[in-house]
């Protein structure tokens, strides 16, 4: 239970905030900066529902409160709450199987993008280590190789269909 002493509420509102949605309690989330703390917004946001966002630990207490002593705004909320979470972006795993497999081609470009960057800079050291020929440059100059071996063998990999 949160505590005036508390510096965060104690749960971001992610399987919670679906199951109590999906049970047809309307719910109030507090968000804040992080991916977890942002959880509830998400949801809300997604069910048409930003009314239940509140974005301070004063503006929740007087959201709580005034929904507390509004049971005509519950119910209004409450009706078609599992209607409306089954038919929104959440639930919708084909939907979201598209968008990231859409996805794949640009993390795919990126990974590829920089490998040929690391290898640039790898054939870079590597061109700069070889005149030295000291003893010092040699375990340096091999584990350079074999990085550059090891993307390559990346980009034999990515190559297979």
């Amino acid at each position: 239970m949160w505590t005036s002493r508390s510096t965060r509420f104690p749960c971001g509102g992610g399987a919670t905030t679906c199951e109590s949605l999906w049970l047809g309690v309307p719910t109030l989330a507090l968000s804040g900066s992080t991916f977890l703390r942002r959880a509830g917004l998400s949801l809300l946001t997604n069910l048409g529902l930003e009314e239940l966002v509140t974005h301070s630990v004063e503006e929740y207490v007087r959201k709580a409160v005034s929904l507390g002593r509004e049971s005509a705004e519950i119910v209004r909320l409450r009706q078609g709450l599992r209607d409306r979470l089954a038919s929104s972006p959440i639930t919708d795993a084909k939907r979201y199987a598209r968008n990231v497999e859409a996805l794949y081609p640009q993390c795919l470009d990126r990974v590829v993008r920089r490998l040929l960057m690391l290898k640039s800079l790898l054939a870079e050291f590597l061109r700069r280590l070889r005149p030295a020929r000291t003893p010092e440059a040699a375990p340096a100059a091999a584990k350079i190789a074999d990085a550059q071996h090891a993307i390559e063998e990346a980009f034999r990999v990515l190559a297979r269909p």
